[in-house]
């Protein structure tokens, strides 16, 4: 570079070369390519180790020769929710906590029967016998359940509670009427629907419908 009629260049080419030092390889890494290569004048490539396979561990067993069982898999949420089984652990509660899949697993047997049977509710139980009650509007549905229909009910019952049991149809009591209100009165008074009120009012003043 003392020599040069350029050593401004040769040092930028030289830092520019230090700078681009990492991507550099060194001879011996460019003669290992050319021997995989197989090209003449490279350096021989050295074989690689062959690699140790992997030692199969044999399978320990326990203390006393015999394999310990699988640990039980937690209970789904559908068997901790299930309703208990069995006429001695049957009671009222499970009866209405279960009475929609009831219902529903009829209607897949006998849709008759099920669409009738939705439209009461258990209200009591005792010595294997469910007690239904249907609305009075539903009178009807309480006769067909009890008489045409109850072999399917009572045998749908026995099935999802895996008891023997049977059925008792009874019609539930209808609430009390509420008292009418004064401005109830006068407005069945004005549109006639009150007939008996207004037979008094037209007696009392002398009138007549028109």
């Amino acid at each position: 570079m003392k020599r040069s009629s350029q050593p401004r260049t040769l040092v930028e080419v030289a830092l520019v070369r230090l700078a681009r030092m990492e991507d550099s390889v060194s001879l011996s890494q460019v003669l290992d390519g050319l021997g995989r290569l197989g090209l003449p004048g490279a350096a021989p490539r050295k074989p690689e180790p062959a690699s140790a396979a992997p030692e199969k561990k044999a399978p320990t067993a326990s203390r006393t020769g015999v394999e310990p069982p699988p640990k039980d898999s937690k209970k789904t949420s559908s068997e901790a929710s299930s309703p208990p089984r069995g006429q001695g652990n049957l009671d009222l509660a499970a009866i209405e906590q279960s009475w929609g899949e009831v219902v529903d697993s009829l209607q897949k047997q006998a849709l008759m029967a099920g669409n009738f049977l939705a439209s009461g509710r258990p209200v009591g139980y005792r010595d294997g016998i469910i007690q239904i009650a249907f609305p009075r509007s539903n009178a009807y549905f309480k006769t067909q359940v009890e008489s045409r229909h109850r072999a399917a009910v009572e045998k749908a019952l026995s099935e999802y509670f895996q008891a023997s049991l049977r059925i008792g149809c009874t019609l539930a009591a209808e609430p009390a009427p509420e008292e009418a209100k004064p401005g109830d009165r006068k407005a069945a008074l004005a549109s006639g629907e009150d007939v008996e009120g207004v037979r008094r009012l037209l007696e009392a003043f002398g009138g007549e419908i028109v």
